[in-house]
């Protein structure tokens, strides 16, 4: 799948998080990259088959400014979501730390949270997928891409530390995969 074009700043010290929600969690062989540069998948992130939906997130370094489209691929038929948060004052070497993520395939509650570790000035960012149906405001961040198909999106945090990302579904009982990583700061 490739998104359409969007506007990459030109600002120094650029990172970016493809946020990857599927409808199954028999992918193999997924890749991800945007504006030609490949990512990687962000330790922590990969719900893997802990739930029948699977969330995941890669980091791309520098990812070339102007209009660029982000693609990932993947081996198995699935419905398959993507969404990318792009910043600039990101560290270079490790730009997206303290992957997390929650998954089950009956949650207690309708709600699902990861708390994702950072430090002032840093940048929390989550991707949450329901098979139910996510409801407004949807998460306790900021959305930032969808809510598409009423079930995924991404979302950022305040950038003031260690912050808990909260997605909301309408039923308790419901399949949900969250997943969440930090953007690191460059040092200055």
């Amino acid at each position: 799948v490739t998104t359409p074009a969007f506007i990459i700043g030109s600002g120094a010290n650029r990172a970016a998080m493809i946020m990857v929600a599927m409808s199954a969690n028999g992918a193999a062989n997924i890749t991800a990259s945007l504006g030609g540069v490949s990512g990687t998948v962000i330790a922590g992130t990969d719900s893997g088959t802990s739930a029948t939906i699977r969330t995941l997130i890669f980091q791309v370094i520098n990812p070339p400014s102007g209009s660029q489209t982000a693609t990932v691929s993947w081996l198995n038929s699935m419905n398959v979501d993507v969404g990318v948060i792009t910043v600039s004052g990101a560290d270079q070497t490790t730009p997206c730390t303290s992957g997390t993520f929650a998954a089950s395939n009956s949650t207690p509650a309708p709600t699902t949270s990861v708390t994702i570790a950072s430090n002032s000035g840093d940048l929390t960012a989550s991707v949450g997928l329901t098979g139910g149906t996510w409801v407004a405001p949807f998460t306790s961040q900021t959305l930032k891409w969808g809510i598409d198909s009423s079930a995924a999106g991404g979302d950022i945090g305040p950038g003031t530390g260690a912050t808990t990302h909260t997605w909301t579904d309408q039923f308790y009982f419901q399949t949900h995969a969250v997943s969440g990583a930090n953007f690191k700061a460059a040092a200055f």
